[in-house]
């Protein structure tokens, strides 16, 4: 859409990412933006080596004197990624001060993400319990996933997670403890179990000494009076395998009086 009190011409077009020379004079053109960030720029080329990437409106853009303002992690992804054949949006003649106006809206979530694809509302927390499941398969509690990797999590084991998520309460549990309960379901393949270990975990009634649930509650416990929230990526870790523990001595009807955890456990 043309600005008629815009005295510059911004013309778009599609490009393609095997031009190296035209990925390089793009990004000789990067003069006055931000720091490179990494994981953006490991995500990005990913994406396009592994052909899920997109085109879409978010592209590449230069200013009307030539100066990119908006996306270097895209070029430098391309040029990581050895200038694959894919294509993306090139934007030209754009204000000097353009820069001052991107990415400064809501950034989407990976509840929006999943919602957008496969029209299903999900709470922030639950789609938080789908990264955690992908971070135990990837052995990498700080890593972040593509687009492509949410949705395929979602489409492996979100059923479980799901069920495991509308057990009455369950909504208060952390991400980490949700998918871990969701986890034990489906490898031992107890949903039934696991729904009543979970109101066990919530509920706390009629448990004794041994009781995997209250093993587990007890810690939780003690964690929340230290102040510990199970935030980081080892507290993540943590919060997940000793849930896993409680969950599946729970289905295979043992008692647990101690919850055992080991540093190098992924």
């Amino acid at each position: 859409m043309n600005n008629r009190n815009n005295k510059s011409k911004v013309e778009a077009r599609i490009c393609s990412a095997s031009d190296r020379d035209l990925v390089e004079a793009l990004l000789a053109a990067n003069t006055k933006n931000r720091t490179p960030k990494q994981s953006s720029i490991l995500v990005y080329a990913d994406e396009m080596t592994s052909g899920n990437w997109k085109v879409t409106n978010q592209g590449i853009g230069l200013s009307a004197s030539g100066v990119l303002v908006d996306g270097q992690n895209r070029l430098l992804a391309m040029r990581a990624a050895g200038y694959p054949p894919v294509d993306f949006l090139l934007v030209t003649g754009l204000d000097e001060d353009a820069a001052n106006y991107i990415d400064i809206g809501a950034k989407r979530s990976t509840a929006d993400l999943l919602k957008l694809v496969f029209n299903v509302t999900l709470a922030s927390r639950l789609a938080a319990a789908i990264s955690c499941s992908l971070k135990v398969r990837k052995g990498n509690w700080t890593q972040k996933f593509t687009p492509s990797e949410l949705i395929k999590g979602y489409k492996d084991f979100g059923a479980e997670i799901e069920a495991v998520f509308h057990v009455e309460g369950a909504q208060r549990l952390p991400a980490p403890v949700i998918a871990a309960l969701a986890e034990v379901a489906r490898q031992k393949n107890d949903l039934v179990g696991v729904s009543r270990f979970t109101g066990q975990i919530l509920k706390g009634e009629l448990l004794q000494a041994g009781d995997p649930a209250l093993t587990l509650r007890n810690w939780m416990a003690s964690q929340a009076k230290m102040g510990g929230t199970g935030g980081s990526g080892p507290g993540q870790r943590e919060r997940y395998w000793k849930t896993f523990r409680a969950a599946e001595a729970f289905v295979k009807g043992e008692k647990l009086h101690k919850l055992y955890y080991s540093e190098g456990e992924v």
